[in-house]
């Protein structure tokens, strides 16, 4: 067995990865990333696999992250809901590659169900999956559950129209969202860059859902189609469009479409334990599965490993400031300092 470093200019290299993440991982570990961070926010990144008999059995997606003299560590991976192993059963052997030829002081890996080993984590955060209904009727029973009221009279009541696309003019509308959304939440939004590098990467297999009520834009969503799983990557409604219940209304569409594509999986992606949202997800009876943070430190020819604390943990006081700061001020600062938030 050896360890190989993925070519990302080989497309059939390139190819044999996607397979294997197609089959045995998830959309956080695709080769697509690499594109989307290395022109968005000029992101490196270091794709790593183990092959026996010319067959890949684990592999680790990564990033580097550096801002000297704070950071210089490696990431699997950042801004998006995990990364880590696609079989972590053969750590060690990337563990000893990173350790010989990269010159960063840790490794950080947001890993997806499976534990490394018996390392200290942390668990915060849950990610959700929900089976997708087979038919309409038990979409409609199951959103019905998550609002606890017919999803049938509010789509028949509430005035709210539900369109979908990919273009820019949606890109853009996702945008203006993530701007708002972001500022509530008190956190520096992505570029318009990042969102539509994500959309042209993920092309056919992606749609925006844009809520609207009496032509007004109240709220979007992002899925992205890959493999059986129907992966909803964002969604923003704005506070002020809360009461509309836009959000169930959009909910009801995204299950309806994984429906009809034979979609088997829903992710409805991470929640902190306890939380409102969290609750939420509950409700809908998707199922909670763990979300392993761990943070491997290289000093020389050891390795240890220590249990960190997520950002919104560790700052969460920093989120009060920045929603209460002007919006021309977190406009302006938001692309160039959300690189470093994830």
């Amino acid at each position: 067995m050896i360890i190989k470093k993925l070519d990302i200019h080989n497309g059939e290299e390139c190819n044999k990865w996607e397979n294997f993440v197609l089959n045995n991982g998830y959309i956080y570990q695709s080769v697509k990333w690499c594109s989307v961070f290395k022109n968005s926010y000029n992101i490196d990144s270091l794709y790593l696999y183990l092959e026996n008999n010319g067959e890949i059995i684990s592999a680790l997606p990564m990033f580097y992250i550096k801002f000297p003299p704070f950071l210089n560590e490696l990431v699997s991976i950042p801004h998006v809901e995990a990364g880590g192993f696609v079989n972590p059963e053969y750590y060690e052997y990337f563990i000893d590659y990173i350790k010989r030829n990269c010159s960063v002081r840790n490794l950080k890996i947001y890993q997806f169900k499976d534990e490394i080993g018996e390392f200290p984590k942390n668990d915060v955060n849950s990610l959700f999956m929900l089976d997708v209904p087979d038919n309409l009727d038990d979409v409609y029973r199951v959103i019905s559950k998550g609002i606890k009221r017919s999803i049938k009279n509010l789509l028949d009541k509430s005035g709210v129209e539900v369109v979908k696309g990919n273009s820019d003019e949606f890109v853009k509308i996702l945008y203006d969202f993530n701007v708002v959304k972001s500022k509530e939440f008190g956190t520096p939004h992505h570029s318009y860059k990042f969102l539509k590098l994500l959309v042209e990467n993920f092309s056919e297999n992606c749609n925006i859902y844009v809520a609207q009520k009496d032509g007004v834009n109240i709220g979007a969503s992002f899925i992205i189609y890959y493999g059986n799983i129907g992966y909803h990557i964002y969604h923003f409604i704005p506070s002020e469009f809360l009461k509309l219940k836009a959000g169930a209304i959009i909910y009801f569409h995204l299950f309806k479409d994984c429906c009809e594509k034979g979609i088997k999986t829903f992710s409805f992606g991470r929640s902190p334990k306890g939380s409102g949202v969290y609750k939420f997800k509950m409700q809908m009876r998707a199922t909670p599965y763990p979300l392993y943070i761990y943070n491997f430190l290289f000093k020389g020819d050891n390795v240890d490993a220590e249990k960190i604390k997520i950002i919104s943990e560790k700052y969460s006081w920093v989120a009060d400031v920045w929603s209460k700061l002007p919006k021309p001020v977190t406009d302006y600062f938001s692309p160039k300092l959300r690189k470093w938030v994830y």
